[in-house]
């Protein structure tokens, strides 16, 4: 994917879904956790001035002693990688312009979703792939906790558009793929169980949506009077069309 970069020009890749990993031309680059940290900020906040960084990675530190330890930590990184990774000055630190980052390129993916006005209906089965990915898995800094809740919630907006568009469309397996993705990422949200019932009633089989609707409610959930009037009404619908 990354095979056309200009001669002689370096391709580095921060990974954030679901791992971390940095590379330079495909080679993984070992990195301490300090060093991981300062990378991970940088790559989803942006720029930013030493002061705040050193704040933010030393935070029971002094000033003087947590910018020293930045500037120990950004040599080290330099050392390792040249020039093709950082870029910074006495007063900012920020990725080098041509780092590529797959967290930035999936956020933009899903607000591009979002922000279209027709329902995406032909959307590449490889976004659902990405958008099911877990961001920095088992980092419990409190700014990847709270990044990782955002992203959480602008997946499944986007999925849920993306299983309510095909589900309109009559493409019920699509419809069913996506919400089934989305229901492992937030068990506890109502829509993709909705929905999966939704497309079971549309397909006659009322069994197994009244199997998702016991499901979702066994599981401590309480459905939505939407979700017990649609069982209900397809309930009713089939009791009808069964009568002489």
């Amino acid at each position: 994917m990354y095979e056309h970069a200009p001669h002689g020009q370096s391709v580095v890749v921060i990974d954030l879904l679901p791992d971390f990993e940095c590379s330079v031309n495909e080679r993984a680059i070992p990195l301490s956790s300090t060093q991981e940290l300062l990378l991970i900020k940088l790559a989803i906040d942006g720029e930013q001035s030493r002061t705040e960084l050193a704040a933010s990675l030393w935070p029971g530190a002094d000033p003087f002693h947590a910018s020293r330890q930045l500037s120990r930590t950004v040599c080290r990184i330099l050392t390792k990688t040249g020039a093709c990774l950082l870029r910074s000055d006495l007063d900012r630190i920020a990725l080098a312009d041509d780092v590529s980052v797959d967290y930035q390129a999936a956020t933009t993916v899903a607000r591009t979703i979002l922000a279209a006005a027709r329902p995406p209906v032909d959307t590449d089965p490889l976004v659902v792939k990405l958008l099911a990915k877990d961001l920095l898995r088992g980092v419990g800094q409190t700014d990847v906790v709270r990044e990782r809740k955002r992203w959480d919630r602008l997946r499944m907006l986007t999925l849920e558009k993306m299983a309510l568009a095909h589900l309109d469309s009559g493409d019920l397996d699509r419809a069913v793929e996506i919400s089934t993705t989305a229901a492992r990422i937030t068990p506890e949200a109502e829509w993709p169980h909705l929905v999966i019932a939704a497309a079971s009633i549309t397909r006659g089989d009322l069994d197994r949506a009244r199997s998702v609707h016991r499901r979702f409610a066994d599981q401590s959930h309480h459905p939505s009077d939407a979700f017990d009037d649609l069982i209900s009404f397809a309930g009713q619908l089939r009791a009808f069309a069964r009568m002489p």
